[in-house]
């Protein structure tokens, strides 16, 4: 079966060794969306050299999507499904959310006051911390949500903000970008030393 699949345009900053992908028909309210996920997962990544085995690991339910040269996150929404690929960076997350699921409630239970207050007006920061989660949890131990505050929120162009995040008032070294897509909220976070501090002599 033959998805549409559509490019997302990422901010210039990033330069060209990441990739976001955008397929609408492959949704969570399917019942095999998950290996649907994978299966395109593998279709797009061959063009950039991934090894058998890469593909083996991806189709396989049971084992999160790791790739032995960069890295690739996935998720999912009744709407949609998004693919985040980085060439070098070794943890990233993404994360994709319809904006009426996301509830003022909801965002005040995994936030901290000050950054409930700081975020951009009439945006998401549940994607933003997801997003983090999945990018952070391979090498920190963090149990919730509410463990990760995001800051430093800015804009530097109409479609992207990007923010730091932190824990315990340790900040990570990394770079998210969040944006309003379509009926979406949509984040991603880069876990690379290297590229924060390009980005912050900017």
């Amino acid at each position: 079966m033959k998805f549409h699949i559509e490019s997302i345009e990422l901010p210039e900053a990033l330069g060209s060794k990441y990739k976001l992908w955008f397929l609408p028909e492959i949704h969570s309210n399917l019942t095999d969306h998950r290996s649907l996920l994978r299966k395109q997962a593998v279709t797009l990544l061959r063009p950039f050299g991934i090894s058998k085995k890469d593909e083996t690991n991806l189709l396989n339910l049971d084992s999160p999507p790791l790739i032995t040269k960069g890295a690739v996150s996935l998720s999912h929404s009744p709407e949609g499904s998004v693919v985040f690929y980085s060439e070098s960076s070794k943890n990233i997350g993404v994360d994709i959310e319809i904006k009426t699921r996301i509830s003022e409630s909801v965002l005040k239970r995994v936030s901290s006051k000050e950054e409930f207050s700081n975020h951009p007006p009439s945006f998401d920061l549940f994607t933003s911390k997801e997003a983090c989660w999945k990018a952070l949890n391979d090498k920190y131990d963090l149990p919730t949500l509410s463990h990760i505050e995001t800051f430093n929120w800015d804009t530097q162009n109409v479609s992207w903000w990007n923010f730091s995040a932190k824990s315990s008032g340790q900040n990570f070294a990394g770079i998210g970008y969040s944006r309003s897509f379509q009926q979406f909220f949509l984040s991603f976070f880069i876990l690379d030393s290297t590229f924060v501090r390009k980005h912050r002599q900017r």
